[in-house]
């Protein structure tokens, strides 16, 4: 009975080692949800790319950490800092940061097929940069006050995309209005305390070992299951979105609808103005300058909604800027048209996309004379 039971879980050993062995030869066996789950560490499993910090509902990239990403087919090399961020190691300063998103992190593409190292090589431009997969303005304020003194930057670009108003309102921030608390003086050094424990921390070896397999990632994402999180504790209990009053947008709402939709736009776009302009008083103060900076990149398939949706942001943007006295630059004219410049299928910039973005912001955006 013993032999019997060896015997089963040996060939049952054998033969989850070569489904291992087959999908990472031939990722191609499985349909791309399945990929998805299977290759990408865009997730905080053991061996993923991000954590969450409990009191702040903010997602940070582990630090020096190394893996290989993979999304819409794509794979690619992700290599972070002390910090978290996609840069080379023991950056101490630096001229320029960059606060964004998937665009400026460099989904789908190489750390050296970046914007930031394209301003660092082809500019002569010291960047940083502060970006990272699914960000929105919340957390480009919260990695600007927890690092930006640092790097002493004489500039910032706030990078903003039509969809961070949904994302704005979907974290529930806007819930927190008229005095959220990330503004409204918290002491930053126990939340920057959490969060450099938090990305530095790694989960035992035995674990770590188990989520290298692509199957048990993939089991574990269709089923749903984490290993338990770390108890949270922390007198900041006043940072946490209130349970009650759910967020009233559905969870299908397209990123034109959420922007069109007063009803989400307006709270959205309240809080907006007052992450900018805080923002805005806290730079001047440190002699950097603030520059917004609305991307839109190229698109390959007409969409009407959106682009209805793009200009009421750039209208609200405009606004913002006015009122706080900051520079507003736009992307649109200049990416117009350009879809050679986006990754096929898939929407995000390519090589030559970022090496292009790159010159602009050197040319027309940091030194427009």
């Amino acid at each position: 009975m013993v032999l019997r039971c060896l015997t089963a879980l040996a060939a049952l050993a054998f033969a989850l080692l070569g489904a291992e062995i087959a999908i990472r030869l031939f990722p191609e066996l499985l349909g791309e949800r399945a990929r998805h789950a299977a290759f990408s560490r865009h997730d905080t499993l053991p061996g993923g790319i991000f954590v969450v910090e409990g009191i702040t509902g903010a997602r940070f990239m582990r630090a020096d950490a190394e893996t290989r990403a993979y999304s819409a087919g794509r794979f690619w090399s992700h290599r972070t800092d002390g910090r978290g961020f996609r840069n080379p190691p023991g950056i101490a300063a630096a001229d320029v940061v960059l606060l964004g998103d998937s665009l400026i992190y460099g989904h789908g593409v190489a750390a050296d097929q970046t914007v930031s190292h394209f301003l660092r090589i082809d500019h002569d431009v010291a960047a940083y940069d502060m970006s990272a997969q699914g960000r929105c303005p919340y957390e480009h304020y919260l990695s600007f006050r927890l690092w930006g003194a640092d790097l002493r930057p004489t500039t910032a670009l706030l990078f903003v995309y039509v969809n961070d108003l949904r994302d704005l309102a979907k974290l529930g921030r806007t819930r927190l209005l008229p005095h959220p608390p990330e503004i409204d003086g918290v002491d930053y050094q126990e939340i920057r305390t959490r969060v450099d424990t938090l990305i530095h921390h790694r989960e035992p070896l035995v674990l770590r070992a188990l989520y290298v397999s692509n199957l048990v990632r993939m089991a574990s994402k269709t089923w749903g299951w984490r290993p338990n999180p770390p108890p949270e504790s922390s007198t900041l209990k006043q940072w946490r979105v209130p349970r009650e009053n759910p967020n009233s947008e559905p969870a299908e709402t397209s990123v034109p609808e959420a922007v069109l939709d007063d009803g989400l736009f307006r709270p959205a776009e309240r809080y907006l103005d007052l992450l900018i302009g805080d923002l805005a008083l806290r730079t001047s103060h440190a002699g950097t300058r603030l520059i917004v900076v609305h991307l839109v990149p190229p698109v390959d398939k007409p969409w009407p909604a959106r682009d209805r949706a793009q200009a009421k942001l750039q209208q609200s943007l405009d606004g913002i800027c006015r009122r706080h006295g900051l520079e507003l630059a736009d992307t649109a004219a200049f990416f117009d048209g350009h879809l050679e410049w986006i990754l096929p299928d898939d929407g995000h910039l390519n090589e030559e996309g970022h090496r292009a973005l790159a010159r602009f912001l050197a040319t027309s955006v940091l030194d427009p004379e």
